[in-house]
């Protein structure tokens, strides 16, 4: 179904919502005591050190406040062409998250089910000795016998630390998180167009004619780049939202369609259909920079308006509404995530993608497809070659490293992400019991901490420097605001002095990110 929502609406709810809110509050008396205690407040002058949240790819940057060696709020920099200087809840709540009194800071080893703090020195003693254990007892199989889950989210030296001391290992089972949450839309963006990020940048949307937010939350996901929507609807760019819930994102566009979940690639089918129908598309540039054309028309001859409003569950008024929308260019098509969690999500972005390249909205002034996971430079595998030979092998999926664990293979697992994330948890879960050693870096006890037989607490980014990469291609850099607590250490230090401890001649030198940055861009110029 189409369904508006006018700003008026909207307000009248969140009003009545703030109200329920207050009533079933807390009472002054409880407020104050979730306060720091008086004499807990720090007192001495403020400084201001810039940085960046890792959270996700808007990669919002910001002034950390510091007081007294604690982070104290963090203002979003309005210098940033990006955000405006907004920061969402989920930047923000770093502030609560490094100071948090549940916050674990020293490692700890399971013996016998209970848990032993040992020294950092100690923690990177014995995984090396469990990692050069393998090493001697497999040789060249090591491959199937050490693997790292990632991100390593903080900033990209960590990834990149982490990489070198895994290839001299001779291991290359890396698993990207994307592969859960990103890895259609990513693997499907590379394979039709050569790079798997997105074709253009959010400020042109402002340039288009159409923007269509195709499973894309902006709004209660990315809610700094809501100033975007914003800015467009006030200049009048027709702003269409396709999703199968009323979110806030909602409120931003100016017509929903809700189908029914799964099945947009069938409605995607049926926009193909009706543009090749109807002639809306340059037969010329569709044969310049298209191929598999015939084949794709043959594929979508069948979803008519009535078989899509049979799929989908939308009304046919409202499908060829949609028809003529698609009609008019520019345009730029906004990718959600969600897209890539269905099983027929390859080809409903593959479908997506054809739908933007017929109507020549690929490229150029609003035009182009835009994704929120994206954005990550190029270089990567070039460098880790560069400084430790290529890779003897061919990495897996996380689904046949699954395997290697049900198997009872998996003599050591650097878990550095929630196995919550992927699919079937429980088996996942299961799985994680029958690896021999599992070291795990994090902040909190949680799941993974309890699967764990190492835990290594981890930094938060204020609590060391680094690079990183965001949506629009930019790379921002972030300065060490405080001292970590405890034997919290950032990734990169850790892989870095794993890998000095196992090859002390074969890993390369260097210190700190700052120079871990510099050896990247001159190895990689590019």
């Amino acid at each position: 179904m189409a369904t508006k929502l006018s700003r008026r609406s909207f307000i009248k709810l969140g009003a009545a919502a703030a109200a329920g809110g207050l009533a079933g509050g807390l009472t002054p008396q409880q407020s104050q005591g979730m306060g720091t205690p008086p004499n807990l407040l720090p007192t001495g002058p403020i400084t201001q050190v810039k940085g960046f949240c890792p959270f996700c790819q808007v990669r919002c940057t910001y002034h950390a406040q510091v007081q007294d060696g604690r982070v104290v709020s963090l203002v979003g920099d309005p210098g940033n062409r990006w955000t405006g200087g907004a920061m969402c809840p989920k930047g923000m709540s770093i502030v609560e998250l490094i100071g948090s009194p549940s916050r674990l800071t020293e490692p700890m080893l399971k013996v016998n089910g209970e848990w032993k703090k040992i020294s950092y020195a100690e923690a990177v003693d014995l995984v090396a000795e469990k990692v050069a254990a393998a090493m001697k007892e497999y040789g060249p199989k090591i491959n199937e016998h050490v693997a790292l889950t990632m991100p390593l989210w903080d900033c990209r030296e960590n990834e990149l630390a982490a990489l070198m001391t895994m290839r001299l290992i001779g291991c290359v089972n890396n698993m990207p998180a994307g592969e859960v949450c990103i890895s259609s839309a990513s693997n499907t963006l590379s394979w039709f167009l050569g790079a798997n990020t997105s074709t253009t940048t959010v400020n042109e949307v402002l340039n288009a004619h159409t923007l269509i937010l195709w499973g894309a939350n902006i709004n209660e996901l990315y809610p700094p780049y809501t100033r975007w929507l914003e800015m467009a609807r006030d200049k009048g760019v027709r702003i269409i939202y396709i999703d199968c819930r009323k979110t806030r994102s909602s409120i931003w566009s100016n017509e929903q369609y809700m189908p029914r979940p799964g099945t947009d690639g069938a409605l995607a089918f049926g926009l193909i259909r009706h543009v090749i129908e109807t002639g809306a598309y340059d037969p010329a540039l569709v044969e310049r920079t298209t191929t598999g054309f015939d084949e794709l028309r043959d594929d979508c001859k069948d979803y008519t308006p009535e078989r899509v409003s049979e799929l989908t569950g939308l009304p046919v008024e409202q499908i060829l509404t949609l028809c003529k929308a698609v009609e008019v260019s520019p345009s730029i098509l906004w990718l959600g995530g969600s897209l890539s969690r269905y099983t027929n999500g390859i080809q409903t972005i593959r479908a997506l993608i054809s739908l933007q390249g017929i109507t020549g909205n690929l490229i150029g002034s609003g035009r182009g497809i835009m994704t929120m996971e994206g954005g990550k430079p190029e270089g990567e595998k070039e460098f880790v070659d560069a400084m430790c030979g290529e890779a003897q092998a061919q990495g897996v999926n996380f689904r046949r490293l699954l395997a290697l664990m049900k198997k009872g293979s998996l003599d050591v697992l650097f878990l550095n992400s929630s196995y919550r994330r992927y699919p079937d948890t429980k088996g996942v879960r299961e799985a994680l019991k029958k690896v021999k050693f599992i070291v795990h870096r994090g902040f909190f006890m949680e799941p993974e901490t309890e699967a764990c037989d190492l835990f290594i607490p981890a930094t938060f980014s204020p609590e060391s420097s680094g690079s990183h990469y965001g949506a629009e291609k930019q790379v921002v850099w972030r300065n060490k605001a405080v001292d970590a607590p405890g034997a919290c250490v950032p990734d990169w230090q850790f892989y870095r002095d794993l890998g000095r401890k196992l090859f002390p001649d074969r890993y390369p030198k260097w210190e700190d990110p700052a120079e871990l940055y510099e050896l990247f861009r001159k190895t990689i110029p590019s």
